[in-house]
Order: structure tokens, then C-alpha cells, then sequence
């Protein structure tokens, strides 16, 4: 039995549509995996009110006083002090191996757990081993339409908090937290 020349002209073009229809779907899966990369690359992956960019911590009529304990934000990774003069945004973990440290409200003082470092309400480093003050994040003000009004890198002047701006009330002005600008304290010797 040999085969006939129209049998074999019928296969080969099938054959062939096969090999286009698997060689499109392999481009199309190459396409759009290279598409999700270049996706995810440039689209932002840090969400509004998450570590790593601007924290929203409501109206500035709700600053915290002096008189007031610094205030722990989780969500952010600071805590918010208000020290008389200045409103402070400080990284919440210690600059010697990264501990998160608390507040000690007796002798008034940050304290690491993992080694004993302490340092002051201002983020001063006052015992060892760690050898460095604590670090900061901006502290802004915005309006309404999310205009920076004031920003302070190294902690928030407050006689410098405008009770107006051109026609804006104080009570719609913001108080924010840029967590995405880390300021590295400065390092001191301890004794």
C-alpha cells in the first residue's frame, strides 16, 4: 500500500497550523509576562497610609501636647513626640540591632529590650551600646487639597504651625508623616 500524494498534502498543513497555534500561544504567554513585569516595575507598590509613604495622623487641632506620652504608630513605625518646642516623628527601632524599643514612662526615656540603650524623648542617645540618635521622619502639615504648607525634617517647630493660611483654616490642615524619607541621627560617643 503507498500512500497517495492527496493524503499527504492534507497532513502537512494541519501539522503546520499546529506548530503556528503553539508558537502564537508560547509569544502570547512571553508577552504577557514580560507585560506583567514592566507592570509591576512602574506602577507604585507602597499604599496611601502604609510604611513607606506620607501617614495621614488627622487634623492638627489633635496634636498631642507636651504633657502628653510619645505615641506609639505601628502602622507607620514611629512614635510621635511632642517635646515643648518641637513635634517629632522617631523611627521605631533602635538604631544599634534594630530592637523595637518602648516607652518608659518613670524614668521618662526610650528603652530597647535587646541590650539596655536608652534614649531621651528627643531621640538623644543616652546610654549604649547603641552610638547613634534615634532616626527621624519629616513631619508635615498639608492643607485640604494635600499642599505641603510646613515641613520639618529634623521634628516639627510648632510656634511654626500656621493657625491660617490664605483664607484656610487651621481646623483643615493635616498633620502627616513621610515614612518613605528616613533622616539617620547623628552619631555620638557614649560613655
Amino acid at each position: 500500500m503507498t500512500s497517495s500524494p492527496d493524503s499527504e498534502t492534507i497532513k502537512s498543513p494541519q501539522r503546520r497550523s499546529w506548530l503556528k497555534v503553539l508558537f502564537g500561544l508560547v509569544a502570547a504567554g512571553t508577552v504577557v509576562q514580560v507585560g506583567r513585569a514592566f507592570g509591576t516595575f512602574l506602577l507604585p507598590r507602597i499604599k496611601e497610609n502604609e510604611f513607606g509613604s506620607r501617614i495621614d495622623l488627622g487634623l492638627i487641632t489633635e496634636i498631642p501636647t507636651s504633657a502628653t506620652e510619645p505615641k506609639l504608630y505601628p502602622v507607620g513605625k514611629f512614635w510621635l513626640v511632642n517635646n515643648d518646642e518641637k513635634l517629632t516623628a522617631l523611627h521605631s527601632s533602635c538604631t544599634h540591632l534594630n530592637c523595637m524599643f518602648t516607652w518608659d514612662g518613670n524614668k521618662q526615656v526610650f528603652i530597647c529590650p535587646c541590650h539596655g540603650s536608652e534614649f531621651s524623648r528627643q531621640g538623644e542617645v543616652l546610654k549604649g551600646p547603641a552610638t547613634r540618635n534615634l532616626d527621624q521622619f519629616p513631619v508635615e502639615i498639608l492643607d485640604a487639597d494635600n499642599h505641603l504648607v510646613v515641613s520639618s525634617e529634623t521634628g516639627l517647630v510648632l510656634a511654626d504651625i500656621p493657625a491660617e493660611k490664605e483664607g484656610t483654616e487651621a481646623a483643615k490642615l493635616k498633620l502627616c508623616v513621610d515614612t518613605g524619607r528616613k533622616i539617620i541621627g547623628e552619631t555620638k560617643a557614649v560613655l
